[in-house]
Order: C-alpha cells, then sequence, then structure tokens
C-alpha cells in the first residue's frame, strides 16, 4: 500500500500527523481501549454482536458501514473543508477514532489485533479471491463454533491453529480491501488517512540499546529510560543529578575521609612540636613578647638561666651625642619595634594566624554541593521563564559551573524542551540555554 497525496490537506502533512498522534495516545487507556465520543455507535455503547456465520463479505459489509458512520457523524467531510489550522482539530480526531473501530472489528472477524503493514518487497501478491482472508476467517468460525454456549462468545483465539493469520498473504490482503474502502467513502481526504496508517501500523525498527556505563545520563533518552524502570523517577529533588557523578561524589567523600585522617596526622604531630616548644623556645618567645621587654624597659623579674646563651649585643664605641628627652638610648638592650602581633610560622609552610584562603570567584559564603546544585537549577528554570516569555529572546547564558552542575543543568533544560551548549573553557564554562529552532 502507498501513500497518496491529499488534495485536501490545507496544511504541512508532519503537523496534521503530529496532531492525530498526540490525539491518539490522549484517548488510548492503558488496557488497550479507545475513549471517544465520535466511534461506531454500536461499539460505544458495547451493544456490537458479530453475525453467526463470518465470512469475508460480512466482513467487508460492517467495515464499509463503521467507515459511512464516520463520513455522516463529521459535517466537515460533507462540507469538503480543507484540512488547516482552524479545522485540524476536527480531522485529528477523527483518523485515529477510525482505525480504532477497524481494530476492533478485525478482532470479532479474525480474532486477532490488525496487522503491521508489509514492507515492499515482503508483501504478496493480491489474488480477487483473497485465500489468505478466506482461510484465516474460516479457521476462526470453527474456533467460535466449538466454543461452550455459557462463554463469551468472540473471546481471542487462543490455541488456534492458524497459520495463514501470521502470513505476509494475510497482511497484504487485509490492507488492501481497507485502504480500498477508504478511497471509496472519503475520496480526497484519503492520504490523510495513509498517512497516519503508514506511522501506526508500520513495523518499527529495534531500538538501539543504551550502555549508559559509558553515555553521560543527561538528555531526553535517559530520562525516557530511567522512567521505564522506575516510575517515580523525576519526582524526586535528587533524581536530576547524573549517576555517574552521584558516585564520583561518593568516592569524593572517601577521599575527604583519607583526608581527614591526614589532619588527624597532622594534629597529632603538631602537639608534637608543641612538647618540644617547652625546651626554652617557648619560654623565651613568651618572655620577649611582653612589652616592657620589646622598648627596652627593665624589670624587676629576674633574668633566665638560659639567657647568657643569648648573642651579645652590638654597642657603637663613637662618642655618644646629648640625650634628648624622650629618645631611647643606645645602651638599650633591645631596637625599639613597632606595635605588631608576632606571626607564628607552622612546620610546613605559611603561618598560623593567617585568615583561610578564599577562591576569588567566591564572593558568598561556601555552600554545600546539594545547595550549589539547587543553586544551578534555579538558575536553568528562571532562564527557561524568561525564554518562554519573550519570543525574542533565542538563549540565555547560565553563569559559569562545574560539571556536576551543569550536567544537571543539562538534563532539566532538556526535559522542559529546550536546547542547551555548553560553553567557554576551564572555570569560565556555562551553559547556555537555547531556544528551539
Amino acid at each position: 500500500m502507498t501513500s497518496i497525496q491529499s488534495a485536501k490537506l490545507g496544511m504541512s502533512p508532519d503537523a496534521f500527523l503530529y496532531a492525530c498522534i498526540q490525539s491518539d495516545e490522549a484517548r488510548r487507556k492503558k488496557n488497550g481501549t479507545f475513549n471517544s465520543h465520535l466511534r461506531y455507535e454500536p461499539f460505544l455503547f458495547e451493544t456490537y454482536r458479530a453475525p453467526k456465520a463470518l465470512s469475508l463479505e460480512t466482513f467487508a459489509n460492517e467495515l464499509h458501514t463503521i467507515l459511512q458512520h464516520h463520513w455522516q457523524v463529521n459535517p466537515q467531510f460533507r462540507r469538503g473543508d480543507f484540512i488547516d489550522t482552524d479545522t485540524i482539530s476536527y480531522f485529528s480526531q477523527v483518523v485515529p477514532t477510525v482505525f480504532a473501530d477497524v481494530e476492533q472489528l478485525v478482532r470479532l472477524f479474525f480474532g486477532r489485533e490488525i496487522p503491521l503493514l508489509m514492507r515492499a518487497e515482503e508483501a504478496a501478491e493480491i489474488s480477487d479471491e483473497f485465500p489468505f482472508l478466506e482461510a484465516s476467517i474460516g479457521r476462526f468460525q470453527k474456533y467460535n463454533d466449538t466454543l461452550n454456549e455459557d462463554s463469551v462468545a468472540y473471546d481471542a483465539a487462543e490455541g488456534v491453529d492458524n497459520p495463514a493469520i501470521e502470513s505476509a498473504g494475510f497482511s497484504t490482503e487485509l490492507w488492501y480491501v481497507i485502504s480500498e474502502l477508504t478511497k471509496e467513502i472519503f475520496g480526497d481526504y484519503t492520504g490523510a488517512f495513509l498517512g497516519f496508517v503508514n506511522w501506526k501500523f508500520a513495523p518499527k525498527e529495534e531500538a538501539e540499546v543504551i550502555d549508559w556505563r559509558i553515555t553521560p545520563p543527561v538528555g531526553s533518552a535517559y530520562i525516557k529510560w530511567r522512567k521505564s524502570v522506575d516510575p517515580d523517577f523525576g519526582r524526586r529533588p535528587f533524581d536530576r543529578k547524573g549517576g555517574r557523578d552521584d558516585k564520583r561524589g561518593g568516592r569524593d567523600d572517601k577521599r575527604g575521609g583519607r583526608d581527614d585522617k591526614r589532619d588527624g596526622r597532622d594534629d597529632k604531630r603538631g602537639g608534637h612540636e608543641d612538647k618540644h616548644s617547652h625546651h626554652g623556645v617557648e619560654k623565651h618567645a613568651e618572655h620577649t613578647s611582653k612589652p616592657e621587654a620589646r622598648m627596652g624597659i627593665e624589670t624587676q623579674k629576674e633574668e633566665p638561666a638560659h639567657q647568657e646563651n643569648l648573642e651579645p649585643v652590638e654597642i657603637s664605641l663613637k662618642p655618644r651625642p646629648a640625650q634628648v628627652p624622650g629618645e631611647i638610648s643606645l645602651e638599650s638592650p633591645r631596637a625599639p619595634r613597632e606595635h605588631t602581633k608576632p606571626e607564628h610560622k607552622n612546620r610546613d609552610h605559611g603561618f598560623r594566624d593567617r585568615a583561610p584562603r578564599h577562591n576569588s570567584r567566591d564572593t558568598a559564603p561556601r555552600q554545600s554541593s546539594e545547595e550549589q546544585v539547587e543553586a544551578g537549577l534555579a538558575e536553568a528554570q528562571t532562564a527557561i521563564a524568561a525564554l518562554q516569555s519573550d519570543k525574542k529572546i533565542m538563549e540565555v547564558p547560565l553563569a559559569p559551573a562545574n560539571s556536576f552542575i551543569r550536567r544537571a543543568q543539562h538534563s532539566l533544560i532538556v526535559e522542559m524542551g529546550f536546547e542547551t551548549e555548553s560553553r567557554g573553557e576551564g572555570r569560565d564554562r556555562c551553559v547556555h540555554v537555547i531556544r528551539p529552532k
């Protein structure tokens, strides 16, 4: 079966097909039933009963009646309206509903779901006698005759030995009958119906298996896969984090534990140093750190026993000028010093009293990793809101962030229907939120 260009399609075929797909997915329930007020009335109210004697002729007559019902119930067909932006809502509901009724009729006459389309190289030749349809419907008739009178007469034919129903000939002949009757009833609108058929009943190619161990867990493909294995995915605040990043975070925590142990060893070493400092060094620093000692003022406190080991102070032998009131004599054992706090060096380098170093980019108190991710996601949501409110804005750059935060931002932005791109190098690399073209 080939696609036919619709003479009544006054808009993009892709846009119309997308509207039909959305309507089909919205009205199908989990149990496979189709809910629409446009359905064939006996199917809608569950009052339909298939004829006792099943045949290809009765099937064609029932199919013609169903298609004629949809032609009559929708005035757009009778008026010959074009399928455009004003009428797309009517036609996009009719097309999926028609094939929902066709599917139910096939189950009642053949005991199986409607088959997929066959590829051109696999399709069988069409015969005027339709042998595969005749054989399939005859076998299903025999199966119904063997059912108990108290049971439901038209359940799925499980266990029926019917090889013809699974053949390429059965699919080719059935779709030929459906397409011919559709062209007879709907005429110029046939192309719109066949476009939906080529999407809905085309053979589905096997999806590529994604190995998430080597693929970054971001984007719509990852979100779809996670929801298939975890129905609650996306409802928890931490679901937007990348799986591999969580593992890396765990390794970082372990590394942090090792660092804590190292700090503990450093503290122990520092304790040993404090013990050694009592052997004269600490007492000397305490004595000389007093203001009286630094200014050379004598006190009545006796000099410690180790004072004789200090280096002698050089005294000039030149004639001394007259003493100026308020000036300190050169005979003072200590030269005057500024009143500054002494800086004590530790065992490694730097100074213990020095304030901890901060990154020059840190303008706010340090946040935990979770708070940083939440702040990055909040910034991404603000950018998305700006793009949604103003159609003139094509992209919004976010603040520079590390790879962990950028990966979470990528996931959120793609989930909201926008595109992303990382730009910049090193510490200036950031995510750009881009409006889809």
